[in-house]
């Protein structure tokens, strides 16, 4: 039986609101796993990024390969989407982990042995990010296969919330790692990380995909072109992904790219501060999903995500306008509670509103949102080079409160209506 709950003591934390869906023995193997592949993926973001400025003392070359991580998102959802509709997910989401493994061992074996090129670097990153883009629907999928779909919202939130443990805790502990180990150690960690999960991935019962669909015999174009149909023919999914793109464009790009610049040339601080901004974004996002995992299913519509997408916006402008660190720092906070809640309101509303036939298609096309984050960053950097961060910032958050209130006013039948049943 899907998910089905262990008995548990009355002391246990599976009793708490918060963190009802780990009472599924599945899912709590799908969080354990979320919370150690995320951090294998923060371990590997600041290590790279140091390891390529140490290597060629070339910033150009950290924001190219840290977007050739990104883009695959942009062919390799739609693409994974198809498979995942098609094939048994739990060894989809297995050879994932392994390849992921295997390509994190070799790089630091390269690192390790001196041998690591710019080439390399860049191969990494590209064959990462296409691995990347198949884990997060495939994640997904099988996150929604492991859950009733009354406890769907709260497995949202907690693994959006061991998203955030590692947005704070990751780069910190990469850094250390760094100077006390070394570059190497660190991709090995990785590997190891991922290895750990696909060991994990092994003991799961998943249903859905292939086995439970009895998908017929068509080619995987046919599949494309009919999730591509399916996604155009629902206005209401067409606004979930549009409304997703609106802060993947304008938000995160104008916030933790111009951060590093901000910090320095507008709050006059030093690397310390930089952290300190960056780690109080991500504890306001963990405790806005917390807080959505405690409260439940209720605020799961549009209107919601509406006006949180534009309290996000307001809180850029603000900290824009600021040259305070207290008051940045209080708004990075809210703007990260604002955010995250609303892309795990945003993916839970999608992911109820979808036919598990479906799910891999929807959720590959609907990830191809992170592609555009590149597009943003690019974007950011052009403004700031003759505007200044703080002016980048501005524009951003009031491009962003117009679009989410544009969206209100033009696909507000769609969004608002209660989605309807998968």
């Amino acid at each position: 039986m899907r998910g089905a709950p262990t008995s548990t003591s009355k002391l246990s934390i599976t009793n708490v609101p918060t963190f009802r869906s780990l009472r599924h023995r599945d899912f709590r193997l799908v969080w354990l796993g979320t919370v150690l592949f995320s951090a294998g993926n923060w371990i590997q973001q600041v290590t790279l990024g140091w390891l390529v400025y140490d290597r060629t003392d070339n910033a150009f070359l950290v924001g190219a390969i840290w977007s050739a991580r990104s883009l695959p998102f942009l062919f390799a959802g739609p693409i994974a989407g198809v498979f995942i509709d098609r094939v048994d997910r739990k060894r989809f989401l297995i050879v994932n982990q392994l390849f992921l493994a295997a390509l994190a061992l070799w790089f630091a074996l390269m690192v390790a042995t001196d041998g690591v090129a710019v080439w390399h670097m860049m191969l990494f990153s590209i064959l990462g990010g296409i691995g990347f883009a198949i884990q997060n629907p495939l994640r997904q999928a099988v996150t929604a296969n492991v859950v009733p779909k009354e406890d769907f919202l709260n497995a949202i939130a907690l693994n959006s919330s061991a998203f955030n443990i590692n947005r704070v805790v990751g780069p910190a502990l990469g850094g250390v790692l760094i100077t006390t180990v070394g570059a190497s150690a660190n991709f090995f960690i990785q590997a190891g990380c991922y290895a750990v999960v696909a060991v994990m991935s092994m003991l799961l019962s998943v249903r859905g995909g292939a086995k439970e669909t009895a998908k017929p015999k068509t080619s995987a174009m046919a599949d494309l072109r009919e999730g591509l149909r399916y996604v155009a023919s629902r206005s209401d999914i067409t606004a979930l992904m549009l409304l997703a793109m609106i802060p993947a464009f304008f938000i995160m790009p104008f916030t933790v790219q111009m951060m590093p610049v901000f910090a320095k040339d507008v709050l006059r601080q030093d690397a310390d501060g930089l952290g300190a901004l960056l780690a109080v974004f991500g504890v306001g996002g963990l405790i806005g999903v917390l807080v959505l995992a405690t409260i439940g299913n209720r605020p799961e519509h549009g209107r919601t995500q509406i006006v949180i997408g534009v309290l996000a916006g307001v809180s850029l402008i603000i900290v824009s306008r600021t040259h305070s660190m207290a008051v940045a720092m209080v708004f990075l906070f809210i703007q990260g509670t604002a955010m995250f809640t609303f892309m795990a309101l945003n993916n839970t509303h999608m992911q109820t509103s979808i036919p598990d036939a479906m799910r891999g298609r929807v959720m590959g096309i609907y990830l191809m949102n992170v592609g555009v984050g590149p597009f943003g960053a690019m974007f950011a950097g052009a403004l700031a080079h003759g505007r200044g961060s703080d002016t980048t910032m501005l524009v951003g958050g009031g491009i962003a409160i117009a679009l989410f209130l544009a969206m209100g006013l033009f696909y507000g039948k769609s969004l608002f209506a209660k989605p309807p049943p998968a």
